[in-house]
């Protein structure tokens, strides 16, 4: 039986219906110092593990164990409670979330607990390595797709309906693709690209952005020519902005209208920059970052500047997930210390 000597939390993802809403998270665990596993929760309520000393000894919780290690997921669906998560050996899968009484059959994939079922719907393997970032268009959005790059330097758009490849990029970068975005994910930015445009970063210090109308799809919009990227987000209110992060703790700032020409760039942590959230409050954008460090940072991004408006060391390990709490303008953040934190970068 192999005993569990570390749990990491990659990632989470806050559900919000007419009544009530829920955070999924999910882990990684180091087994027996050899063997990675993964699990899944979903709380019904996030005040049940906010600033808890650790997430996985709250039992008020669906848990949903994993046999590989968990990479990113993002939720698809606020009406039905789906997400998507991948994993480091390639597999993409769908969950979800319902009333037991919805589900008629006894399916041993299911974990139920309190009337609620989690369910993995469906699982496919396009990748030949690990999945390092997953992004959905809007979750208001019809024919809903996805885009996944991975450590085989291949991005694949799937269909989500038909949980297909849509469309298969191989050698989109010489290096590990390190993240991928949506124009139109997390519902803002330019809906009438949302399904055809997104951007990846690499290691091999391109950003490039794509459009699969298109007969030559990829295009350059940056390029670091001393070290890899390693995250992006979209501005929150600027559809033709991307945000880009790198290993040497440079965040930089690039309009695809005029690309290859940042419209700023300056070093903003330490350590390589492994998560970006952008957000726009008070007529003013910001952006949330995290990184190889338990420093989790709010910038005011301005035109030609960059100003920490709130710094925090609540972690004691590796900041890995940020989420928006929109209507409250507040923040929370996961991390490889097993817990989940809360923020008020707003607060005077």
């Amino acid at each position: 039986m192999f005993e569990e000597v570390e749990s990491s939390i990659i990632f989470m993802s806050i559900h919000r219906d007419k009544t009530d809403g829920g955070i999924i998270v999910a882990a990684s665990n180091l087994i027996n110092t050899a063997h990675w596993s993964g699990f899944l929760w979903y709380f019904p309520q996030e005040e049940n593990i906010i600033d808890s000393e650790y997430v996985m000894n709250n039992n008020n919780s669906l848990k949903y164990p994993l046999p590989s290690s968990i990479c990113d997921g993002a939720l698809l669906m606020d009406s039905n409670v789906k997400f998507i998560v991948s994993d480091d050996t390639g597999w993409l899968s769908v969950y979800s979330l319902a009333n037991h009484e919805e589900f008629n059959r006894d399916d041993d994939d299911d974990v139920v607990s309190g009337g609620l079922t989690l369910n993995n719907d469906i699982s496919r393997v396009e990748h030949d390595h690990s999945i390092l970032s997953v992004s959905v268009t809007g979750r208001n959005s019809s024919n809903q797709k996805a885009v996944t790059g991975g450590m085989d330097c291949c991005i694949i758009v799937w269909d989500i309906e038909t949980f297909a490849p849509e469309t298969i990029y191989e050698s989109a970068h010489i290096h590990h693709v390190t993240s991928v975005r949506f124009i139109g994910c997390d519902n803002r930015g330019d809906t009438e690209n949302s399904h055809h445009v997104f951007a990846s970063t690499s290691l091999d210090g391109y950003c490039l952005l794509w459009d699969k109308r298109q007969q030559f799809p990829a295009k350059v919009m940056f390029r670091n020519e001393t070290c890899g990227l390693t995250s992006l987000d979209w501005s929150s209110n600027l559809s033709n902005e991307l945000i880009i992060g790198s290993e040497n703790g440079y965040l930089t700032v690039v309009d695809f209208r005029r690309p290859k020409e940042p419209v700023y760039s300056a070093c903003v942590l330490g350590r390589a920059i492994n998560r970006i959230s952008s957000y726009h409050h008070d007529m003013r954008n910001y952006v949330a970052i995290s990184g190889n460090c338990r420093t989790l940072k709010v910038i005011r991004r301005d035109n030609d500047s960059f100003l920490d408006v709130y710094v925090s060391d609540k972690h004691n390990d590796y900041v890995r997930g940020l989420t928006w709490l929109e209507k409250k303008d507040e923040l929370l953040a996961c991390a490889w210390d097993s817990r989940i934190t809360k923020h008020f970068p707003f607060s005077s």
